[in-house]
């Protein structure tokens, strides 16, 4: 069974147009699946360009906390460097104080002896308690 040339080119000619369809039904596909594609980069370059000024707030405010952080500490740190100042300054008011206690005690106690010693030599010294 021979087909006729003119039935031939018909099947082709059909062929050939479904054919074109599909390739048309597939370049809409891509071409939508792009358009899909090309939304889904914006979604992702907002969301990127959101969360680095998220990233550079949280880094700003970070920062901001530390150098907080750090003066509250060098204020800890001076207040702490006068209290070692007043104390060293304390102890040696204190050691000075019982140094000079200490003297004033010797010194006391010299004075008694030194009293005693002339009442000795008064009661001693016959002219004095004759005359006195």
């Amino acid at each position: 069974m021979v087909v006729p040339l003119k039935q031939q080119l018909q099947n082709a000619k059909e062929e050939l147009k479904k054919q074109a369809e599909e390739h048309e039904d597939e370049k809409e596909a891509l071409r939508s699946e792009i358009k899909q594609l090309k939304g889904l980069k914006e979604q992702n370059e907002e969301k990127l360009m959101n969360l680095e000024k998220e990233l550079n707030d949280t880094k700003a405010s970070y920062i901001a906390l530390l150098e907080e952080q750090k003066k509250e500490n060098a204020n800890f740190t001076q207040a702490l460097q006068k209290e070692e100042e007043e104390k060293a300054s304390l102890l040696k008011t204190l050691k000075e104080q019982e140094d000079m206690e200490k003297r004033l005690e010797e010194l006391t106690s010299i004075i008694n002896e030194l009293e005693q010693e002339s009442e000795e030599r008064k009661r001693s010294c016959w002219p004095f308690r004759f005359f006195s």
